[in-house]
Protein backbone atom coordinates (compact mmCIF):
# COMPACT_ATOMS: atom_id res chain seq x y z
CA UNK A 1 0.00 0.00 0.00
CA UNK A 2 1.69 3.58 -0.95
CA UNK A 3 2.34 6.22 1.24
CA UNK A 4 -0.20 9.20 0.46
CA UNK A 5 2.04 11.85 -1.68
CA UNK A 6 1.47 15.86 -0.61
CA UNK A 7 1.54 18.19 2.49
CA UNK A 8 -1.03 18.50 5.28
CA UNK A 9 0.50 21.90 6.17
CA UNK A 10 0.18 23.69 9.84
CA UNK A 11 -3.36 24.40 11.14
CA UNK A 12 -4.83 27.74 9.17
CA UNK A 13 -1.33 28.60 7.78
CA UNK A 14 -1.11 25.71 5.96
CA UNK A 15 -4.65 26.11 4.20
CA UNK A 16 -5.26 25.63 0.51
CA UNK A 17 -8.62 26.42 0.25
CA UNK A 18 -8.77 29.87 -1.15
CA UNK A 19 -5.94 28.74 -3.90
CA UNK A 20 -8.38 25.91 -4.89
CA UNK A 21 -10.95 28.11 -4.90
CA UNK A 22 -9.85 30.51 -7.11
CA UNK A 23 -8.73 27.82 -9.67
CA UNK A 24 -9.56 24.31 -9.00
CA UNK A 25 -8.51 22.90 -12.10
CA UNK A 26 -5.15 24.89 -12.27
CA UNK A 27 -4.72 23.89 -8.34
CA UNK A 28 -5.50 20.17 -8.58
CA UNK A 29 -3.19 20.01 -12.03
CA UNK A 30 -0.05 21.90 -10.83
CA UNK A 31 -0.26 19.66 -7.40
CA UNK A 32 -0.57 16.11 -9.97
CA UNK A 33 2.11 17.68 -11.65
CA UNK A 34 4.26 18.00 -8.18
CA UNK A 35 3.58 14.84 -6.73
CA UNK A 36 3.66 12.62 -10.02
CA UNK A 37 0.49 11.16 -8.40
CA UNK A 38 -3.56 11.45 -9.09
CA UNK A 39 -4.11 10.64 -5.26
CA UNK A 40 -2.79 13.16 -3.15
CA UNK A 41 -3.14 15.25 0.60
CA UNK A 42 -3.22 18.80 1.42
CA UNK A 43 -4.83 20.92 3.80
CA UNK A 44 -8.75 22.68 3.11
CA UNK A 45 -10.98 24.44 4.88
CA UNK A 46 -8.51 23.41 8.06
CA UNK A 47 -8.99 19.75 7.51
CA UNK A 48 -6.96 17.36 6.48
CA UNK A 49 -7.90 16.90 2.65
CA UNK A 50 -7.22 13.76 0.08
CA UNK A 51 -7.47 14.98 -3.35
CA UNK A 52 -8.61 11.88 -5.51
CA UNK A 53 -8.13 12.53 -9.29
CA UNK A 54 -7.59 8.94 -10.95
CA UNK A 55 -10.44 6.98 -12.21
CA UNK A 56 -10.01 4.06 -10.48
CA UNK A 57 -9.79 6.39 -7.26
CA UNK A 58 -13.12 7.88 -7.66
CA UNK A 59 -14.86 4.75 -9.06
CA UNK A 60 -13.64 3.38 -5.70
CA UNK A 61 -15.27 5.74 -3.27
CA UNK A 62 -18.55 6.48 -4.70
CA UNK A 63 -19.23 2.70 -4.80
CA UNK A 64 -17.21 0.22 -3.06
CA UNK A 65 -16.20 2.67 0.05
CA UNK A 66 -20.06 4.08 0.34
CA UNK A 67 -20.78 2.53 4.03
CA UNK A 68 -17.32 3.69 5.32
CA UNK A 69 -17.81 7.66 3.91
CA UNK A 70 -20.63 9.91 4.55
CA UNK A 71 -21.17 13.13 2.66
CA UNK A 72 -19.36 16.38 3.33
CA UNK A 73 -21.54 19.06 2.62
CA UNK A 74 -22.82 19.63 5.59
CA UNK A 75 -20.77 22.16 6.75
CA UNK A 76 -20.63 24.50 2.89
CA UNK A 77 -24.54 24.87 2.36
CA UNK A 78 -26.80 23.39 5.04
CA UNK A 79 -27.37 26.93 6.43
CA UNK A 80 -28.61 28.12 3.06
CA UNK A 81 -30.67 24.42 1.81
CA UNK A 82 -31.73 22.97 5.52
CA UNK A 83 -32.15 19.01 6.27
CA UNK A 84 -32.21 17.44 2.57
CA UNK A 85 -30.89 13.94 1.20
CA UNK A 86 -27.18 16.32 0.67
CA UNK A 87 -26.54 16.29 3.98
CA UNK A 88 -27.83 12.99 5.55
CA UNK A 89 -25.31 9.23 5.58
CA UNK A 90 -26.68 5.58 6.52
CA UNK A 91 -29.54 4.57 6.64
CA UNK A 92 -31.26 7.50 7.07
CA UNK A 93 -29.29 8.79 3.60
CA UNK A 94 -30.43 5.88 1.92
CA UNK A 95 -34.10 6.05 3.22
CA UNK A 96 -33.93 9.67 1.62
CA UNK A 97 -32.88 8.57 -1.74
CA UNK A 98 -35.40 5.52 -2.38
CA UNK A 99 -37.95 7.94 -1.26
CA UNK A 100 -36.63 10.79 -3.85
CA UNK A 101 -35.52 8.25 -6.39
CA UNK A 102 -39.43 6.76 -6.37
CA UNK A 103 -40.87 10.62 -7.65
CA UNK A 104 -38.43 10.30 -10.75
CA UNK A 105 -39.49 6.87 -12.35
CA UNK A 106 -41.94 5.95 -15.48
CA UNK A 107 -45.03 7.36 -13.41
CA UNK A 108 -43.99 11.10 -13.94
CA UNK A 109 -43.52 10.76 -17.63
CA UNK A 110 -46.78 11.57 -18.99
CA UNK A 111 -46.35 15.05 -16.60
CA UNK A 112 -42.54 15.45 -17.77
CA UNK A 113 -42.33 14.18 -21.25
CA UNK A 114 -45.53 16.80 -22.66
CA UNK A 115 -44.18 19.62 -20.24
CA UNK A 116 -40.63 19.57 -22.03
CA UNK A 117 -42.01 19.35 -25.51
CA UNK A 118 -43.68 22.43 -24.87
CA UNK A 119 -41.22 24.36 -23.14
CA UNK A 120 -38.75 23.22 -26.45
CA UNK A 121 -41.21 24.59 -28.50
CA UNK A 122 -41.56 28.04 -26.84
CA UNK A 123 -37.85 28.71 -25.86
CA UNK A 124 -36.16 27.20 -29.68
CA UNK A 125 -38.65 26.81 -32.63
CA UNK A 126 -37.08 30.42 -33.69
CA UNK A 127 -33.21 30.51 -32.49
CA UNK A 128 -32.34 31.22 -35.86
CA UNK A 129 -34.40 34.26 -35.99
CA UNK A 130 -33.28 35.39 -32.07
CA UNK A 131 -29.43 34.69 -32.95
CA UNK A 132 -30.14 36.73 -36.66
CA UNK A 133 -28.75 40.55 -35.06
CA UNK A 134 -25.78 39.73 -33.35
CA UNK A 135 -26.01 35.95 -31.67
CA UNK A 136 -27.27 34.75 -29.10
CA UNK A 137 -26.01 34.78 -25.71
CA UNK A 138 -26.04 30.47 -25.43
CA UNK A 139 -25.90 30.02 -21.59
CA UNK A 140 -28.34 32.95 -20.60
CA UNK A 141 -30.69 31.46 -23.03
CA UNK A 142 -30.72 27.60 -22.01
CA UNK A 143 -30.82 28.66 -18.61
CA UNK A 144 -33.71 31.02 -18.81
CA UNK A 145 -35.49 27.58 -20.02
CA UNK A 146 -34.43 25.40 -17.49
CA UNK A 147 -35.35 28.13 -15.07
CA UNK A 148 -38.76 27.61 -16.54
CA UNK A 149 -38.81 23.93 -16.97
CA UNK A 150 -37.99 23.92 -13.10
CA UNK A 151 -40.22 25.91 -12.08
CA UNK A 152 -43.59 24.79 -13.87
CA UNK A 153 -42.20 21.25 -13.12
CA UNK A 154 -41.56 21.20 -8.84
CA UNK A 155 -43.80 24.36 -8.40
CA UNK A 156 -46.64 23.82 -11.00
CA UNK A 157 -45.75 27.29 -12.22
CA UNK A 158 -46.66 28.60 -15.42
CA UNK A 159 -45.20 31.69 -16.32
CA UNK A 160 -47.49 32.45 -19.06
CA UNK A 161 -50.28 32.18 -16.09
CA UNK A 162 -48.73 34.51 -14.07
CA UNK A 163 -45.47 36.27 -15.12
CA UNK A 164 -45.13 38.64 -11.66
CA UNK A 165 -45.22 35.49 -9.18
CA UNK A 166 -42.77 33.65 -11.73
CA UNK A 167 -40.67 36.91 -12.00
CA UNK A 168 -40.77 36.80 -8.49
CA UNK A 169 -39.82 33.18 -7.50
CA UNK A 170 -37.08 33.63 -10.14
CA UNK A 171 -35.33 36.55 -8.23
CA UNK A 172 -36.03 34.77 -4.85
CA UNK A 173 -34.26 31.49 -6.41
CA UNK A 174 -31.27 33.66 -7.80
CA UNK A 175 -30.95 35.74 -4.33
CA UNK A 176 -30.73 32.45 -2.63
CA UNK A 177 -27.77 30.27 -4.59
CA UNK A 178 -25.78 33.68 -3.87
CA UNK A 179 -25.70 32.60 -0.14
CA UNK A 180 -24.06 29.31 -1.56
CA UNK A 181 -21.36 31.32 -2.88
CA UNK A 182 -20.75 33.53 -0.14
CA UNK A 183 -19.42 33.96 3.99
CA UNK A 184 -21.89 32.40 5.75
CA UNK A 185 -22.80 35.32 8.39
CA UNK A 186 -25.78 36.89 8.96
CA UNK A 187 -25.16 40.83 9.37
CA UNK A 188 -26.17 44.02 8.09
CA UNK A 189 -24.29 47.62 8.19
CA UNK A 190 -25.80 50.53 8.76
CA UNK A 191 -26.07 52.51 4.98
CA UNK A 192 -24.90 49.28 3.11
CA UNK A 193 -28.24 47.30 4.14
CA UNK A 194 -27.91 42.80 4.72
CA UNK A 195 -25.45 41.02 3.73
CA UNK A 196 -25.58 38.82 0.64
CA UNK A 197 -25.79 35.63 2.94
CA UNK A 198 -28.95 37.72 5.23
CA UNK A 199 -30.51 38.41 2.03
CA UNK A 200 -30.29 34.45 0.81
CA UNK A 201 -31.27 33.20 4.05
CA UNK A 202 -34.67 36.13 3.69
CA UNK A 203 -35.27 34.51 0.24
CA UNK A 204 -35.01 30.92 1.53
CA UNK A 205 -37.65 31.51 3.97
CA UNK A 206 -40.25 33.28 1.23
CA UNK A 207 -39.63 30.66 -0.67
CA UNK A 208 -40.58 28.05 1.65
CA UNK A 209 -43.47 30.02 2.47
CA UNK A 210 -44.65 29.91 -1.54
CA UNK A 211 -43.78 26.21 -1.55
CA UNK A 212 -45.72 25.51 1.37
CA UNK A 213 -48.66 27.75 -0.19
CA UNK A 214 -48.01 25.78 -3.65
CA UNK A 215 -48.40 22.15 -1.32
CA UNK A 216 -51.91 23.28 0.08
CA UNK A 217 -52.98 23.81 -3.48
CA UNK A 218 -51.16 21.32 -5.65
CA UNK A 219 -53.88 19.10 -8.53
CA UNK A 220 -53.86 15.38 -8.11
CA UNK A 221 -51.37 13.88 -10.44
CA UNK A 222 -48.74 17.05 -10.26
CA UNK A 223 -45.24 16.50 -9.67
CA UNK A 224 -45.86 18.76 -6.32
CA UNK A 225 -48.94 15.70 -5.25
CA UNK A 226 -46.48 12.99 -5.42
CA UNK A 227 -44.21 14.45 -3.46
CA UNK A 228 -46.45 15.01 -0.85
CA UNK A 229 -47.53 11.80 -0.71
CA UNK A 230 -44.12 9.98 -1.56
CA UNK A 231 -43.03 9.01 2.00
CA UNK A 232 -41.53 11.62 3.41
CA UNK A 233 -41.46 11.26 7.21
CA UNK A 234 -43.19 14.79 7.59
CA UNK A 235 -44.24 18.08 5.85
CA UNK A 236 -41.14 19.67 6.90
CA UNK A 237 -38.78 17.47 5.11
CA UNK A 238 -41.11 17.50 1.90
CA UNK A 239 -41.20 21.46 1.60
CA UNK A 240 -37.05 21.57 2.33
CA UNK A 241 -36.37 18.64 -1.06
CA UNK A 242 -38.37 21.04 -3.00
CA UNK A 243 -36.29 24.13 -1.92
CA UNK A 244 -33.41 22.37 -2.94
CA UNK A 245 -35.29 21.59 -6.08
CA UNK A 246 -36.06 24.86 -7.40
CA UNK A 247 -32.81 26.50 -6.33
CA UNK A 248 -30.88 27.87 -8.82
CA UNK A 249 -28.10 26.11 -8.91
CA UNK A 250 -30.41 23.49 -11.48
CA UNK A 251 -30.91 25.76 -14.31
CA UNK A 252 -27.12 26.13 -14.16
CA UNK A 253 -25.86 23.21 -14.28
CA UNK A 254 -28.96 22.39 -17.46
CA UNK A 255 -27.34 25.52 -19.16
CA UNK A 256 -23.75 24.76 -17.95
CA UNK A 257 -24.40 21.32 -19.76
CA UNK A 258 -26.06 22.53 -22.92
CA UNK A 259 -24.05 25.40 -23.38
CA UNK A 260 -20.96 22.92 -23.60
CA UNK A 261 -22.99 20.32 -25.90
CA UNK A 262 -23.07 23.03 -28.47
CA UNK A 263 -20.15 24.68 -28.08
CA UNK A 264 -18.67 20.73 -28.61
CA UNK A 265 -20.16 20.24 -31.97
CA UNK A 266 -20.49 23.88 -33.28
CA UNK A 267 -19.46 25.09 -37.00
CA UNK A 268 -19.04 23.89 -40.44
CA UNK A 269 -15.81 21.64 -39.24
CA UNK A 270 -18.00 20.02 -36.77
CA UNK A 271 -21.15 19.12 -39.23
CA UNK A 272 -20.36 15.84 -39.68
CA UNK A 273 -20.90 15.18 -35.94
CA UNK A 274 -24.39 17.15 -36.28
CA UNK A 275 -25.41 14.66 -39.35
CA UNK A 276 -24.56 11.36 -37.32
CA UNK A 277 -26.03 12.50 -34.59
CA UNK A 278 -29.37 13.65 -36.72
CA UNK A 279 -29.17 9.94 -38.58
CA UNK A 280 -28.52 7.67 -35.34
CA UNK A 281 -29.92 8.63 -31.61
CA UNK A 282 -27.14 6.07 -30.53
CA UNK A 283 -24.14 8.49 -31.74
CA UNK A 284 -25.92 11.53 -30.33
CA UNK A 285 -25.84 9.33 -27.03
CA UNK A 286 -21.93 9.17 -27.71
CA UNK A 287 -21.76 12.88 -27.99
CA UNK A 288 -23.97 13.58 -25.07
CA UNK A 289 -21.62 10.97 -22.62
CA UNK A 290 -18.19 12.83 -24.15
CA UNK A 291 -19.84 15.83 -23.58
CA UNK A 292 -20.33 14.46 -19.37
CA UNK A 293 -17.11 13.10 -19.37
CA UNK A 294 -15.11 16.27 -20.58
CA UNK A 295 -17.04 18.99 -19.25
CA UNK A 296 -18.93 17.98 -16.07
CA UNK A 297 -21.33 20.85 -14.53
CA UNK A 298 -20.07 19.34 -11.19
CA UNK A 299 -16.11 19.51 -10.81
CA UNK A 300 -16.82 16.63 -8.51
CA UNK A 301 -17.72 16.26 -4.71
CA UNK A 302 -16.85 15.83 -0.91
CA UNK A 303 -16.90 13.13 1.77
CA UNK A 304 -16.01 12.42 5.16
CA UNK A 305 -13.98 9.28 5.93
CA UNK A 306 -15.32 7.83 9.04
CA UNK A 307 -13.20 4.66 8.98
CA UNK A 308 -9.52 3.74 7.09
CA UNK A 309 -9.92 3.48 3.26
CA UNK A 310 -7.88 2.38 0.18
CA UNK A 311 -8.30 4.47 -2.68
CA UNK A 312 -6.17 3.82 -5.59
CA UNK A 313 -3.75 1.65 -3.64
CA UNK A 314 -3.31 4.99 -1.00
CA UNK A 315 -4.57 4.45 2.61
CA UNK A 316 -6.92 7.54 3.28
CA UNK A 317 -7.20 7.88 7.70
CA UNK A 318 -10.52 8.20 9.34
CA UNK A 319 -11.52 11.70 10.32
CA UNK A 320 -9.68 13.28 6.65
CA UNK A 321 -11.74 14.46 3.66
CA UNK A 322 -11.67 13.65 0.48
CA UNK A 323 -12.52 15.59 -2.63
CA UNK A 324 -13.24 13.58 -5.64
CA UNK A 325 -12.86 15.71 -8.92
CA UNK A 326 -14.65 13.20 -11.44
CA UNK A 327 -13.35 16.02 -14.02
CA UNK A 328 -9.60 15.14 -13.52
CA UNK A 329 -10.66 11.10 -13.41
CA UNK A 330 -12.63 11.66 -16.83
CA UNK A 331 -9.16 12.72 -18.27
CA UNK A 332 -7.29 9.97 -16.55
CA UNK A 333 -4.84 8.60 -18.98
CA UNK A 334 -4.96 5.34 -17.24
CA UNK A 335 -8.67 5.01 -18.32
CA UNK A 336 -8.91 6.84 -21.50
CA UNK A 337 -6.60 7.20 -24.74
CA UNK A 338 -5.73 10.80 -25.71
CA UNK A 339 -8.10 12.10 -22.36
CA UNK A 340 -8.11 15.50 -23.64
CA UNK A 341 -9.78 15.08 -26.85
CA UNK A 342 -13.20 15.09 -27.29
CA UNK A 343 -13.82 11.88 -29.79
CA UNK A 344 -17.58 10.77 -29.68
CA UNK A 345 -16.42 7.12 -30.89
CA UNK A 346 -14.69 6.32 -28.23
CA UNK A 347 -18.10 4.79 -27.00
CA UNK A 348 -19.44 3.09 -30.40
CA UNK A 349 -19.14 -0.07 -28.53
CA UNK A 350 -19.99 0.55 -25.64
CA UNK A 351 -23.24 -0.29 -24.39
CA UNK A 352 -25.49 1.92 -22.93
CA UNK A 353 -25.26 0.77 -19.10
CA UNK A 354 -21.26 0.65 -19.65
CA UNK A 355 -20.95 4.61 -20.66
CA UNK A 356 -23.28 5.48 -17.42
CA UNK A 357 -21.09 3.16 -15.45
CA UNK A 358 -17.90 5.31 -16.80
CA UNK A 359 -18.66 8.65 -16.61
CA UNK A 360 -19.57 9.83 -13.46
CA UNK A 361 -21.39 13.41 -14.29
CA UNK A 362 -24.58 11.48 -12.27
CA UNK A 363 -22.29 10.16 -9.55
CA UNK A 364 -22.17 6.07 -9.62
CA UNK A 365 -23.07 3.96 -6.58
CA UNK A 366 -25.47 3.90 -4.27
CA UNK A 367 -25.59 7.58 -3.54
CA UNK A 368 -25.91 8.34 -7.70
CA UNK A 369 -27.68 11.55 -8.44
CA UNK A 370 -31.37 11.09 -7.73
CA UNK A 371 -33.36 11.14 -10.64
CA UNK A 372 -30.59 10.64 -13.20
CA UNK A 373 -32.51 8.72 -15.69
CA UNK A 374 -35.35 11.03 -15.82
CA UNK A 375 -33.01 14.14 -16.02
CA UNK A 376 -30.94 12.70 -18.95
CA UNK A 377 -34.20 11.75 -20.84
CA UNK A 378 -35.02 15.15 -21.10
CA UNK A 379 -31.45 16.76 -21.77
CA UNK A 380 -31.64 13.85 -24.38
CA UNK A 381 -35.05 15.39 -26.05
CA UNK A 382 -33.52 19.23 -26.00
CA UNK A 383 -30.45 17.90 -27.67
CA UNK A 384 -32.14 15.48 -30.55
CA UNK A 385 -34.42 18.52 -31.33
CA UNK A 386 -31.39 21.11 -31.80
CA UNK A 387 -29.72 18.74 -33.72
CA UNK A 388 -32.71 18.27 -35.95
CA UNK A 389 -33.48 21.40 -36.55
CA UNK A 390 -30.53 23.46 -36.36
CA UNK A 391 -26.99 23.98 -37.67
CA UNK A 392 -24.99 26.64 -35.24
CA UNK A 393 -21.47 28.14 -35.15
CA UNK A 394 -20.40 30.27 -32.26
CA UNK A 395 -19.37 33.63 -32.83
CA UNK A 396 -15.80 33.29 -30.72
CA UNK A 397 -13.54 30.63 -31.48
CA UNK A 398 -11.69 30.92 -28.29
CA UNK A 399 -12.18 27.53 -25.62
CA UNK A 400 -14.83 27.86 -22.89
CA UNK A 401 -13.24 29.28 -19.98
CA UNK A 402 -15.30 28.09 -16.94
CA UNK A 403 -15.82 29.37 -13.45
CA UNK A 404 -15.97 26.04 -11.60
CA UNK A 405 -17.47 26.34 -8.49
CA UNK A 406 -19.85 25.47 -7.11
CA UNK A 407 -21.34 24.51 -10.39
CA UNK A 408 -19.18 25.30 -13.65
CA UNK A 409 -20.49 28.10 -15.93
CA UNK A 410 -18.70 29.85 -18.68
CA UNK A 411 -16.95 33.52 -17.03
CA UNK A 412 -18.65 34.93 -20.42
CA UNK A 413 -21.98 34.20 -21.80
CA UNK A 414 -20.56 32.81 -25.77
CA UNK A 415 -23.17 34.31 -28.81
CA UNK A 416 -24.06 31.72 -31.20
CA UNK A 417 -25.74 32.31 -34.56
CA UNK A 418 -28.52 28.94 -35.78
CA UNK A 419 -29.08 28.27 -38.87
CA UNK A 420 -32.49 26.91 -39.65
CA UNK A 421 -32.43 23.62 -42.00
Amino acid sequence: MAKLKGHMGWPITGDKSIEFWQDPIAFTNRKMEEYRCRVFVTRCLNRPTVFCCSWTGCQQLLKDQHASIEMGYKLLFHRVLGDNILFEGGDEGLRIASVVHSLFGPQVLPVVEPLVDRTIIKHFSSLDKKSADGGMLVYTAFKAYATELSLELFMGLDPDDNEDLFSRISGLATAHWHGMITVPVKLSVPVLGPSTFNKAMEAQDKLLAIIKEKLDHCPEGSVLHQFKHAGFKDRKEVEQHLLLFVSAVIPKAFAAFFTSFLHAISGPEKACLRERARESDDFLDCIQTEVERLWPPFLGGRRNVLKDIVLDGYKIPKGHIVVYISRAAHRDPAKFLEPEAFKPQRWLNKSHAERRATVMMYGVGPRSCVGHELVRRMITMVCRYLVHNYDWEFLTDDHLQYKWLPVSRPKEAPPAIFTAR
